[in-house]
């Protein structure tokens, strides 16, 4: 996943329990296992879990439609891409994107273009 929060050495014990279900940061965290894990359709609930609680945060698009890319959904993939553009063009484009370091929303906006260009 893009998020590349992990390490191979880490991974909790209790991965299905959550304090906040809304918790984005511990969500994340459990999509990224899931996905380590192989387990993509548990790391998909932990995304649409995260745009539930927070339908604003862009990057739960963005990793959800890498998600459905990967596993050969380019219907869902083109929805969730677009979803993150929506999202995106309501920003300035030189707004920084969490939780990526260094990426601007116009640069962003450019490269969900072109992805979803190549689907076409």
């Amino acid at each position: 996943m893009a998020f590349d929060m992990i390490s191979n050495e880490f991974c909790p014990q209790k991965t299905h329990q959550l304090n906040n279900p809304g918790d984005i940061d511990a969500c994340t965290l459990l999509a990224c296992i899931m996905q380590e894990k192989g387990e993509p359709e548990a790391a998909k609930r932990y995304l649409k879990r995260i745009i539930y609680f927070h339908p604003d945060y862009t990057a739960a698009y963005i990793e959800l439609a890498a998600l459905y890319e990967s596993g050969n959904d380019f219907k869902w993939a083109q929805k969730m891409w677009s979803n993150a553009l929506n999202l995106l063009s309501h920003m300035y484009p030189d707004d920084l994107i969490s939780p990526y370091d260094q990426v601007w929303a116009l640069t962003l906006t450019r490269h969900i273009r072109r992805l979803i260009a190549q689907m076409g």
